[in-house]
């Protein structure tokens, strides 16, 4: 937990942007749609 913290505040500190916070609040939805938009790749290839 303590690292994960740590590195949040270097990366808020460093950049404008906080990817890390952003990756806790949409992280797991952006994996779902990249699997998701994979499958319907596969689905076009094979049909």
């Amino acid at each position: 937990m303590g690292f994960t913290t740590r590195v949040k505040s270097e990366a808020s500190e460093k950049k404008p942007f906080n990817f890390a916070l952003f990756w806790d609040k949409y992280g797991t939805f952006f994996i779902l749609a990249i699997i998701v938009a994979i499958l319907v790749r596969c689905r076009q290839n094979i049909f």
